[in-house]
């Protein structure tokens, strides 16, 4: 059995292929080819805007970098700036502390000594008036000997007991 078209059905199947692929090429093609390249300019325009979007939010992630090391680099110098006034003011006070320390210091020292001073006086004061009051009894009376002894352990009791 030989398989072999006859040539009037193969010539026929040939007209009627080529008329389909005219009638497809003349139809069919253009609009699908069309469609294929604005689908490709599509694609074109989003992948440029894309880009374009890219290189925009590298740009800002750039500028929120800047913008996050100056104020870390602000707040680094508003701490060292505490910092030091910190110390200043504490080096202030305790220089503030230690002058009033040393003028309440001063201050007692002077007072204790006029108080040391205005007992003494006060002393030798009750002293003077104690021998003069003395002074003057035994001018008045004659004593003898051992009333002026007694005399004389009295005084000496008395100014034993304003020392103290």
């Amino acid at each position: 059995m030989k398989f072999i078209p006859e040539l009037g059905t193969l010539l026929s199947q040939f007209v009627v292929v080529g008329i389909l692929f005219w009638f497809l090429k003349k139809y069919a093609l253009p609009p699908l080819l069309q469609a294929m390249r604005a689908r490709s300019e599509k694609i074109s325009a989003d992948l440029k805007s894309s880009q374009a979007s890219k290189a925009a939010a590298e740009e800002l992630v750039r500028s929120r970098q800047q913008e996050l090391q100056a104020a870390q680099r602000e707040a680094q110098e508003i701490i060292k700036e505490g910092r030091l006034r910190t110390e200043t003011e504490t080096t202030a006070v305790l220089l503030k502390t230690e002058e009033q320390a040393a003028r309440i210091i001063a201050d007692a020292r002077t007072n204790i000594l006029k108080e040391r001073t205005d007992v003494s006086n006060q002393l030798k004061q009750e002293v003077a008036t104690l021998v003069y009051k003395v002074t003057a009894k035994v001018l008045e009376k004659e004593l003898g000997v051992k009333d002026q002894e007694r005399l004389v352990a009295q005084y000496v009791e008395q100014v034993a007991g304003l020392k103290r």
